[in-house]
């Protein structure tokens, strides 16, 4: 016995196609909600997450700052206005013109890592912070840093509560945990 196809009609044409259509929604919809389900649990999971890449006030880097001094004095000294830089966007000041000429030849050695933001805030995990207690973008004091294998790193600090004191508690893991974590706020792989 052998069994034929029944003949496509057009009624069964109808039927592919809206079937076809009906996938293809299915998928476009499933889409559109991933990614609204991705944007939104960075938000979620990450304070300030939106904000600038580099933590600048009115387009001035670590507030006017200057980040050579860091590494050569390793006291923060507030640079010049007439001694500015600009790199990727942002001004950096400096102190002085050999300070300036140093980050000119090399920014990347020089610039806070985590675009400025207190590293603490980017590095620690949900519940051990404060504020918003969950990690993110929080703003420095640029007085309080650190420098570790030649990278800036940025803190918060006010009458209350010194962000460096718990960085220094666990240096390794926040370290490790900030650049992560920063990457994801970036949607780096």
């Amino acid at each position: 016995m052998s069994i034929h196809p029944q003949p496509i009609t057009h009624l069964n044409r109808s039927c592919v196609l809206i079937q076809k259509l009906q996938v293809f929604s299915l998928v476009v919809v499933f889409l559109l909600l991933s990614s609204f389900a991705i944007s939104q649990s960075k938000n979620d999971r990450f304070y300030n997450a939106d904000a600038n890449y580099v933590n600048v006030k009115d387009g001035i880097a670590v507030e006017g700052y200057d980040v050579v001094a860091y590494f050569r004095s390793g006291v923060p000294t507030k640079g010049q206005e007439q001694l500015y830089q600009l790199f990727d966007g942002v001004t950096y000041y400096f102190n002085n013109e050999e300070n300036r000429k140093a980050f000119t030849e090399n920014p990347e050695k020089f610039i806070p890592q985590f675009g400025g933001y207190c590293a603490f805030g980017v590095g620690f995990n949900i519940g051990e912070g404060v504020g918003d207690n969950k990690p993110g973008k929080y703003p420095v004091n640029p007085e309080s840093f650190k420098i570790v294998d030649d990278k800036l790193y940025l803190f918060y600090r006010d009458q209350y509560y010194h962000a460096l004191n718990e960085w220094d508690k666990d240096e390794k893991k926040y370290l490790t945990n900030a650049v992560r974590q920063w990457s994801l706020m970036h949607n780096h792989k």
